[in-house]
């Protein structure tokens, strides 16, 4: 073997070797970005969760709340209705 032989294939095996370092480095970058952007789901889904309950409670409030204003619409309309008469 020659001096260009010998360049040669260590240029291709230096090559290879660069390849799939890099490659087994994205690799590693991309399954902690995974990991990352799973938890991220995660706490978002919990997030979502939680506002969902606070809005129906807050539904319920409301419903509760209208019907008291109702029960007090009908009062005052009761009152008006017996100021009203002579």
């Amino acid at each position: 073997m020659d001096l260009t032989t010998i360049s040669l294939i260590a240029t291709i095996a230096i090559g290879i070797w660069t390849i799939y370092r890099d490659r087994r480095l994205d690799s590693v970058d991309i399954d902690k970005r995974i990991t990352q952007q799973d938890t991220n789901y995660l706490l978002l889904k919990a997030e979502l969760k939680q506002l969902q309950e606070k809005q129906a409670d807050q539904e319920q409030s409301l419903k509760k709340l209208e019907e008291s204003i109702n029960i007090l619409n009908l009062n005052v309309q009761k009152i008006l209705t017996i100021l009203e008469k002579p």
